[in-house]
């Protein structure tokens, strides 16, 4: 005869709490470590914008169409938002003749002044 092998032991609630506490801290520190915190924010944003446009198709009269040009709406409106911001950016760093030279310039007079003042403790 043979006797049936043991049965794992089922990881209780804390534990298994414990464990995705832990996986989730290691995965925000590897985000940290490889600098992905802007793939992290935008993907983050992504998500939450097509779960709202998603909830938002839901609401209405539920057909597929109503659905699809919800979707096609909210599209629509990110590219736009994002073109008028990308334009924005765009005339800020070229508004002058020099753009982000002079920008750069800037701060590097104002860096300078602001070493010729302050004390000596505070430069080192």
């Amino acid at each position: 005869m043979n006797p049936t092998p043991p049965q794992p032991a089922t990881p209780t609630p804390e534990a298994l709490h414990l464990r995705s506490v832990l996986i989730a801290a290691l995965a925000l520190l590897a985000v940290l470590w490889l600098h992905l915190i802007s793939a992290l924010l935008a993907g983050l944003g992504g998500f939450v914008l097509y779960r709202w446009a998603r909830a938002t198709a839901r609401t209405g009269s539920g057909s597929l169409g109503s659905r699809l040009l919800t979707i096609a709406s909210v599209s629509v409106l990110l590219l736009i938002v994002g073109a008028a911001l990308f334009g924005g950016f765009e005339l800020l760093l070229s508004g002058s003749a020099d753009g982000l030279a002079k920008l750069l310039q800037l701060m590097a007079d104002t860096l300078d002044q602001i070493r010729a003042t302050a004390p000596d403790w505070m430069t080192s």
